[in-house]
């Protein structure tokens, strides 16, 4: 086989393997994200002030938050199978009033 097809096939397996681990890292994270979102309706009054992405395990909160609530629902985010890191960007209120 002439060198520059070998390399044609290995970079087009190449594509194919990274295409189908991103596919499945992709819906692994939409799953963790969905099992966050569930933990935080038992832990926040407003969950809907509170925007949780996933990316390779890592969740990024962001939004803002009641501080009584603040490290419960962190702590038990914490405890989900799967989450490799938070990125904390939540804006912590001391009063309600400041959540919505």
């Amino acid at each position: 086989m002439p060198p520059l097809l070998l390399i044609a096939v290995a970079l087009g397996v190449a594509a194919m393997l990274y295409d189908s681990n991103s596919r499945r890292r992709s819906a692994e994270d939409r799953a963790l994200a969905r099992r966050v979102r569930t933990r935080m309706a038992r832990h926040v009054a407003h969950p809907s002030a509170v925007d949780v992405s996933v990316v390779r395990g890592c969740v990024v909160l962001s939004g803002t938050l009641a501080a009584h609530e603040h490290n419960d629902f962190v702590e038990a985010i914490a405890g989900e199978p799967g989450v490799n890191d938070i990125y904390d960007r939540l804006k912590v209120f001391q009063r309600a009033e400041g959540v919505l």
